[in-house]
């Protein structure tokens, strides 16, 4: 044979879903290298105000077999014997869904318990006490839940951080940790979606707000405190970093599209021309004619925005002390939600995540779109194969 064509690492299709949106993406996990993005391909979930919840499912799930389908034939083209030569694997290995609200359940939290003498701190001691938090992410009556990640940040005995805390004595245990949940129901339902690709075993879940946390480890290493915010379609994610450790996940249903659909009722448009309002309003464009009252709408959009963004921590420890950084990202009109914030949030520095942060840790192939957040969860599940 001219070329041996030995196999290199292997191909992982990730699958990102959104309250709004699906996304795949063909990545090629190799050794001793950067992950590569080979392709993305985003969809929109069509918007339906006064639909059930079976509904929403059943268009999302449509949407997603058409992504799978995509990648699958992106995957196809791919098979060239340069590709191969290079070592190139021909088929997908595993698939990693990486999941949002409503999809998902995620909590970060830090939690602290006491004992009347010095006691022994087992592994089955800590699993106990995250069963009974897991639990608690369940309502009563609510579909049977399933434990998809969980991950513990920090121990602390007697007030101190140790790594080699099994078997230890303490009157004074403290875990910082997350976990995230999904319906049993669902899970099975996504499994199946992937059938034409991969095994059922091979297939993994993920919560976004953890993997972005996990990212921006490896992206930004000396960042230990921080708040990170992602603005989807149809609702915000807010990550609160610290001391390293995650303390806070929130969501709320307030994001791109929401917010343009306000301004084309406010202004009594169609969403459309509400869209390029917002654009012109970004660029400082307005006529003077029109200029007062658009500005007007875009204001109160602004305030309605950071003030549900404020009603995440009005209960928490947090709403005193949050973390002096932040970091955004943004499905669309990204500078109107930096303004936003920062004019909620004065004394907070501001910045974009921007793709030259993860740039030297992921490669994008030539026709891939370079996806911020898609790097980031790829670097993440890299990182975690390798823990």
């Amino acid at each position: 044979m001219l070329f041996s064509h030995k196999k290199e690492g292997k191909i992982v299709l990730m699958l990102e879903i959104q309250s709004s949106l699906t996304r795949g993406s063909l990545v090629w996990f190799r050794s001793g290298r950067p992950p590569m993005v080979l392709s993305t391909d985003s969809r929109a979930v069509p918007y339906k105000s006064d639909v059930d919840t079976s509904y929403f499912i059943k268009t999302t799930m449509q949407v997603l077999a058409e992504t799978i389908d995509d990648a699958l034939r992106r995957l196809a083209s791919l098979k060239t014997e340069e590709n191969r030569r290079m070592g190139m694997p021909r088929a997908v290995k595993e698939a990693h869904y990486v999941l949002s609200s409503p999809w998902i359940a995620s909590q970060a939290r830090s939690l602290s318990l006491s004992f009347h003498k010095d006691t022994a701190i087992t592994g089955d001691k800590v699993a106990g006490i995250l069963d009974a938090e897991r639990a608690a992410l369940a309502p009563e009556g609510s579909a049977i839940l399933e434990a998809i990640e969980e991950k513990i940040f920090d121990v602390r005995l007697n007030g101190y951080s140790v790594s080699a805390w099994r078997g230890k004595q303490a009157r004074e245990l403290g875990i910082s940790y997350a976990v995230s949940v999904c319906g049993a129901d669902t899970t099975r339902r996504l499994r199946r979606a992937c059938e034409r690709a991969v095994k059922p075993a091979d297939v993994h879940f993920h919560s976004s707000l953890l993997l972005q946390y996990v990212g921006l480890c490896k992206a930004m290493p000396a960042r230990d405190s921080y708040i990170l915010i992602h603005v989807h379609g149809e609702l915000t994610d807010a990550v609160v970093v610290k001391d390293g450790s995650c303390v806070f996940f929130g969501s709320y249903p307030m994001g791109t599209n929401t917010v343009v659909r306000k301004i084309a009722k406010a202004a009594k448009t169609d969403v459309e021309i509400a869209d390029s309002l917002l654009t012109l309003y970004l660029s400082d464009k307005f006529d003077r004619e029109h200029g007062k009252q658009a500005e007007k709408i875009m204001e109160e959009m602004s305030a309605g925005w950071s003030g549900e963004f404020k009603k995440l921590f009005k209960d928490s420890p947090l709403a005193e002390s949050m973390p002096t950084e932040a970091i955004m990202a943004a499905r669309a009109h990204e500078d109107f939600f930096l303004r936003s914030f920062s004019a909620a949030y004065p004394g907070i520095r501001l910045q974009t995540l921007s793709i030259e942060d993860i740039s030297p840790l992921i490669e994008f192939d030539a026709p891939a779109e370079l996806k911020r957040v898609v790097g980031l969860y790829a670097l993440a599940i890299n990182s975690l194969k390798k823990d």
